[in-house]
């Protein structure tokens, strides 16, 4: 509720109705016209449901987890290849051992880029479904505005006369 000085609202408030002193000659006198009414507009971020932060955490972490294997396999083969790769140049014939070296290392090899992919692709997924389904803005719209004042006249229950009034609302 606005509060005017000096009881100037309850003149104002009935001037809104029609009712009042007749409207001033001179352009000094103070106005107490309100502005024109504007909306307030609050807009909030949504949240996110329970279900809908756990299955997109758990795609992530899955993601996360078989990129991690896939780094093991990465270096198992590394490790492999490093083996094969040092003993090459040492002037002995090719054995079997070594042959079954390097088809361990490439074997790990493929592995590695099969968990690579998987989990790069489970991460991407899980940013995907982060952005695909955020929640809608909550808008919500307050109108303020003028008050308008209805006169009221109600009468004393000692029926020694009536008491004038009015009632306001935004």
């Amino acid at each position: 509720m606005r509060a005017l000085p000096c009881g100037i609202g309850f003149v104002a408030a009935l001037s809104a109705v029609g009712i009042g002193a007749p409207a001033r000659a001179d352009s000094s006198a103070p106005s107490y016209i309100a502005p024109p009414a504007r909306d307030v507009v609050v807009e909030s971020p949504g949240d996110r449901t329970t279900e809908n932060q756990l299955v997109i955490g758990g795609i992530a972490v899955v993601g996360v987890g078989l990129g991690a294997l896939g780094l093991h396999y990465n270096l198992d083969a590394r490790d492999d290849s490093n083996a094969v790769s040092q003993s090459m140049l040492t002037g002995r014939v090719w054995s079997p051992a070594f042959q079954a070296q390097v088809d361990a290392a490439h074997s790990e090899s493929t592995k590695a880029i099969v968990f690579y992919s998987i989990g790069g692709a489970a991460v991407i997924a899980a940013a995907v479904a982060y952005i695909a389904t955020e929640p809608p803005v909550k808008r919500v719209v307050m109108h303020t505005g003028v008050a308008h004042a209805r006169p009221l006249v109600l009468p004393v229950q000692s029926g020694a006369g009536a008491v004038a009034g009015a009632v306001w609302t935004w």
